[in-house]
């Protein structure tokens, strides 16, 4: 009885933690002015933002200012478990609120040479999911106990309910100079936290369940899942600038690291037979100080910024993702040596990640009112994931997302106010078992005060 549930539950796992919950590892800055031009900002990032882009951008930058912005995700989407036919449809709603953006930043001379300084915090990709699903299975099984021949159906009924909720943040340290003439030159260090908690839960009950020889009942197993997981690493971004009367021109580069998440699971499971607890299947495991190790790869950037008129601009991104070759090692485990260090035995494995190569437009309208100066931003992207799809015969293909954004605010001589809203679009296939659609909205709402 126990066996037949396990399996179940390990079903539902895989539907949910394997179809929503990869990471996009999409490493990007913050600020709703640069999401209402679609994240076409390598170019730009001349305000508070800049660092988290290209330190080279913001050299530009004349007194101190101070940015701030908050942001919502509301993930909307659906999934197909083709093999499974009464599963019904996977729903994934639902809302996420966080800090996007806190930075800092002003000119300064060292030995009379002029820099401008920046420290942020930035949101560089959500972690989430939200589904809830259920579904029915019929199970016929064939056994022997005590050398009696048994041959029985069960009846399963199943609700899950699976939430993941968090994301990957950076510090980022970093400076701007002017190179030479209109060339300016920046370096951030990037230090990567973030935090996400996963709860997954299955209510299972099993009609006409086998408890013994002659004894049928029905079954319920109660099972909630709970990982907590910390994020950690360290790489750093050299950008360049040129910085042309109506042209600027821009080249990023993002060093590779290994992306560290380390994570506690907690198991908890209780096994009810007729209404009564069977103390000897009911149990609460914990699994501590696991970790797991993603290869990031080297991020190199190009932009190009054009001014048709002083209040029209028009941006345009590309980016290189060299994930292909890319592992993931999985600590297996940990031997104490008291006279040295400790050694890690790890399992690695091959995604199989494709390179990506992304592409972002984005364009900016300055219209002055009485009431002050109004943007109206808007953009595009082509943001393909390096985790491929995969078709019924083990194919692989990429799978590419789609992007959209809108944004305006209100800007005076020393407060700027600006919001941006996106749609993020994608769809994914896994062999001939299940696909999925998201369509994930975003809202991005920024202040920044100069001094």
């Amino acid at each position: 009885m126990k066996g037949s549930l396990t399996r179940a539950l390990v079903l539902v796992l895989v539907l949910s933690s394997t179809a929503f919950g990869q990471y996009s590892f999409d490493f990007v800055g913050g600020g709703a002015r640069a999401e209402g031009m679609g994240k076409a900002y390598l170019a730009v990032s001349d305000d508070v933002s800049g660092v988290s882009w290209n330190p080279a951008g913001i050299y530009g930058i004349e007194k101190p200012v101070l940015g701030f912005s908050w942001s919502s995700l509301a993930p909307r989407g659906a999934a197909n478990a083709a093999f499974i036919n009464t599963w019904e449809h996977l729903e994934h709603t639902s809302s996420f609120s966080n800090v996007g953006l806190f930075s800092f930043a002003a000119p300064l001379r060292v030995k009379g040479h002029p820099f401008v300084g920046s420290i942020s915090y930035t949101r560089n990709f959500d972690v989430f999911a939200s589904i809830a699903s259920s579904g029915s299975f019929e199970r016929t099984i064939d056994t022997t106990i005590a050398g009696i021949h048994l041959l029985n159906t069960e009846y399963l009924d199943i609700v899950n309910n699976y939430s993941l909720d968090g994301g990957v943040n950076s510090v980022n340290f970093g400076f701007g100079t002017r190179l030479y003439d209109k060339l300016s030159f920046g370096v951030t260090a990037n230090v990567y936290t973030g935090s996400a908690l996963q709860v997954d839960n299955m209510y299972a009950v099993v009609e006409n369940s086998l408890y013994g020889i002659m004894q049928n009942g029905t079954a319920i197993q109660d099972s909630t899942i709970v990982d907590t997981f910390k994020f950690s690493g360290t790489n750093f971004t050299i950008g360049f600038k040129y910085n042309g009367d109506k042209t600027n021109a821009a080249l990023t580069i993002r060093t590779p690291f290994k992306l560290k998440v380390e994570y506690d699971r907690l198991v908890y499971n209780i096994i009810y037979m007729n209404g009564l607890v069977l103390d000897f299947l009911t149990d609460t495991t914990y699994y501590m100080d696991n970790l797991v190790k993603y290869d990031m790869p080297w991020i190199i950037g190009g932009g190009f910024a054009y001014k048709v008129r002083d209040n029209f601009l028009v941006a345009m991104d590309a980016e290189y993702r060299a994930f292909k070759g890319g592992k993931i090692n999985v600590r297996q485990e940990i031997t104490i040596n008291p006279g040295g260090d400790n050694i890690e035995t790890y399992l690695e494995s091959d995604p199989r990640w494709n390179n990506v190569f992304t592409v972002r437009m984005g364009t900016e309208y300055l219209k002055e009112t009485k009431y002050g100066t109004i943007p109206l931003r808007a953009g595009l992207g082509v943001v393909p994931t390096p985790e491929p799809n995969y078709d019924a015969d083990g194919n692989t293909s990429k799978a590419v997302g789609y992007y959209g954004s809108l944004g305006t605010g209100i800007h005076w001589e020393q407060i700027h106010f600006d919001v941006a809203y996106s749609l993020y679009t994608i769809d994914v296939q896994y062999y001939d078992q299940y696909d999925y659609t998201n369509r994930n909205h975003h809202l991005n709402v920024s202040f920044t005060g100069v001094f």
